[in-house]
């Protein structure tokens, strides 16, 4: 994060830290965002904590605003 802000590169939101395991339920709710001005938000990327393996999931309203 440091590295992107010296460079003036901006990064995603961080939309939460040190979660447990996710239901399909909870993944598909914190995927169905919405950005700060109001537009769907494309999706949300879980990623383990040792960074071993990570998936993105689709905010399924997104493909309606594009």
């Amino acid at each position: 994060d440091d590295l992107c802000k010296n460079l003036g590169i901006p990064t995603a939101e961080l939309v939460d830290h040190g979660m447990q395991l996710l239901t399909e339920r909870e993944i598909r709710a914190l995927a169905d965002r919405k950005y700060a001005n109001g537009k769907p938000a494309e999706g949300v990327v879980i990623r383990c904590v040792d960074s071993r393996w990570s998936f993105k999931a689709i905010n399924l309203a997104y493909k309606d605003a594009a």
